[in-house]
Parts: C-alpha cells; sequence; structure tokens
C-alpha cells in the first residue's frame, strides 16, 4: 500500500504538506497502470481524508480492513508525507527492511547519480497516517526528505506551504526514486519484513517507548495495565 493524505492545515494551500505526496501517488500509479507487464504483487494506492484532524481517514481504512478480514493481506505501507526530492528511505524500526533499503538505495544510485542515497532506520512519527498500520504490526517504509529544511520549516503550517517551494525536478525525483522503490518490492518473490503479530506488536511499542503517547492519543488497543 502506498498512501498519501489530501487534507491541508487550515488556509494553508498545503504545496509540501501535503500535495506533493498527493501528486507521487497518481503519478506512480498512472504509471503503472500503464504498463503491459504487471507486478507480481497488488500495489494498492489510497488518499487519506482528515489525516490534519487526527488521522481520521488512515484509521478508518484500517478499521474496514479489519473487519473484512483484509489487513494480512498488506505486507507493507509506504506514507509520503511532506516527502520531497526523496534522498532515501527510512525502515522505521523494522530491522529486516534495513537490508532491503540498502540494496535498492545503491540501485537507484547506479541509475540517478544525485541520488543522495541518505537511508535512515529509526521509530516512527506516531502523528502521521502510517501509525494505524504500524498498530497492526504492519512493516512502513518512508522516503526521507530531500528538500532544504530552512525551506520547510518556516512554512510548516503556514498559508507559506506555496507551490513556489516545490521545483518541478523535486516532484520528478520523488516518481523516479519511490516509483522504483515500489515496482522492487512489489515484484519480490518474498517481502523483507513480515507481519508482526498483536503480542509483537505490542512489545514492540513498549520496547520504544510509544505506550505513554499513543495513550494520550486514546490509540493504546491494549489493555491499560499492561
Amino acid at each position: 500500500m502506498i498512501g498519501a493524505h489530501l487534507d491541508t492545515w487550515d488556509l494553508s494551500p498545503g504545496a509540501i504538506d501535503n500535495g506533493v505526496g498527493v501528486a507521487t501517488v497518481m503519478d506512480i500509479a498512472q504509471h503503472l497502470v500503464s504498463l503491459p507487464k504487471k507486478p507480481k504483487r497488488t500495489i494498492h494506492f489510497i488518499l487519506f481524508a482528515a489525516e490534519e484532524q487526527g488521522l481520521f481517514g488512515s484509521f478508518h481504512n484500517v478499521d474496514l480492513m479489519v473487519e473484512n478480514k483484509q489487513i494480512d493481506n498488506i505486507k507493507y505501507m509506504i506514507n509520503i508525507d511532506m516527502m520531497a526530492n526523496a534522498k532515501g528511505f527510512n525502515s522505521v524500526g523494522h530491522k529486516g527492511t534495513e537490508q532491503f533499503i540498502e540494496m535498492v538505495g545503491k540501485h537507484i544510485a547506479s541509475l540517478d547519480s544525485t541520488y543522495p542515497n541518505i537511508n535512515e532506520h529509526k521509530k516512527f512519527n506516531p502523528g502521521v497516517d502510517h501509525k494505524p498500520y504500524m498498530l497492526q504490526g504492519i512493516p512502513v517504509i518512508l522516503p526521507v526528505q530531500g528538500m532544504d529544511p530552512k525551506m520547510v520549516r518556516p512554512t510548516y503550517h503556514t498559508d507559506r506551504d506555496t507551490m513556489d517551494k516545490v521545483k518541478p525536478e523535486y516532484l520528478e525525483n520523488n516518481f523516479r526514486r519511490i516509483g522504483e522503490l515500489i515496482t522492487i518490492l512489489a515484484n519480490l518473490d518474498s517481502v523483507p519484513a513480515v507481519k508482526m503479530d498483536d503480542e509483537q506488536t505490542k512489545q514492540w511499542m513498549l520496547k520504544h517507548n510509544f505506550k505513554e503517547a499513543l495513550m494520550r492519543t486514546n490509540n493504546w488497543r491494549w489493555e491499560a495495565t499492561s
């Protein structure tokens, strides 16, 4: 699954947050659908509503997939939120993905001499649309932001988040680099990380000290005493 959120903050035009994400999802979907050879795995493209209001769209999607017993079909979730000019990928703590990310990075760098190939393997941000999927134990991959932080930070959640901040080559790089990652992932015989079961997910959240933050947002879905 690859997704991005449609909504923006108050009166902001939302070019970086999150027009670039939506454009990337749509561009990759349009390209892959046009190819004569289909990937081995199904790629689910999704655009979420109401991320800024509380991840309502992504939580609703997860609830539906749990109810319909489809949640185990999702092998990976790739979320594009404020990620333009992708300079690498973040495996978000799933060790089984780190080696795969490094392999993909070297491959993309061999095709694109401008690709920085700066990968990260760290904790996840609990305030974005991949959180509902991680709470189900689904592995997550995130592009790493490649825009100049001096350009991004002053515009965050303001009316200055406009299209003049986003150069056409940023979107082209997103399309090529994230598209290559998805194409490779969708054609693997076996995925590099597997979905954690309920107890494993709970222990992972405890190990990385996310219980308190998740309880504050009423997203801790295990018994309050554990």
